[in-house]
């Protein structure tokens, strides 16, 4: 089904999106006369806006699985209109005036350091308290523990975790790759080991029926087409089997 000139879909959408759904809603405002509002925020955040009663219909993109399932139990979604459309890899950036004391991933448990991750509840929290645990299993429980105290803010989307990077008030935060490479020559990416990465799958829905505008956006966003803007920004493509 085409999508229909004058219609207008609101997208609520994970802050790491941003800069890739700003540019797959240039495109199709531009091949198909109509609007794409977009909402960004921390999934865990934009799931409660759901849950509450808000903004029934409209596509929701969730950073995680765990989120999209919040919606999909309480009804919202239903779990055949929900498409894996991308995946994203933990990483960590360090503030330019930080950079000559963290030179590596092992350097974050080093005392007086001002470390920045997205709150335990935010996908890229999860991933980032993920990260932490498995490299503890080559440098020691001791190494995690150090590492989590000097964590001294827990943001509500990773967004908020690369802007206190960038503005020099973290010396080191746990973002997305995707965030790294937006803030490339700002920040400077710490290479991780292999072992240690931890990854998430977005996952996409829509309220409205198997005709509508909002469902049509959220299919064709796994399209070849599409997937080359994902690709273009660092993101990896959706698991070949979900669910």
């Amino acid at each position: 089904m085409a999508q229909r000139s004058g219609e207008v879909i609101e997208v609520y959408a994970a802050a790491s999106l941003r800069d890739v759904l700003a540019d797959i809603k240039k495109k199709k405002e531009a091949s198909n006369r109509l609007r794409v509002e977009l909402s960004f925020g921390g999934s865990q955040d934009l799931a409660q806006r759901f849950l509450l009663g808000s903004r029934h219909g409209t596509v929701f993109i969730s950073a995680d699985e765990r989120q999209m399932k919040r919606v999909v139990d309480a009804k919202i979604f239903r779990p055949d209109h929900v498409r894996a459309i991308a995946t994203n890899t933990g990483s960590v950036v360090v503030s330019r005036r930080a950079r000559g004391r963290i030179r590596k991933l092992r350097d974050l448990s080093k005392p007086g350091l001002l470390l920045a991750i997205a709150g335990k509840e935010v996908p890229a929290g999860r991933v980032a308290l993920e990260m932490i645990h498995r490299a503890s299993a080559t440098y020691g429980r001791s190494w995690e523990r150090r590492v989590l105290a000097n964590v001294v803010t827990r943001e509500t989307d990773v967004r908020a975790v690369l802007a206190k990077v960038r503005l020099g008030e973290a010396d080191a935060g746990f973002v997305y790759v995707t965030d790294a490479l937006s803030a490339k020559g700002k920040v400077i990416a710490l290479e991780v080991p292999s072992q240690f990465r931890a990854s998430t799958t977005y996952l996409a829905a829509s309220g409205n029926g198997s005709r509508s505008s909002g469902y049509v956006f959220v299919s064709t966003l796994a399209r070849p087409n599409l997937q080359a803007f994902f690709r273009r920004y660092g993101f990896g493509p959706p698991p070949s089997k979900w669910p």
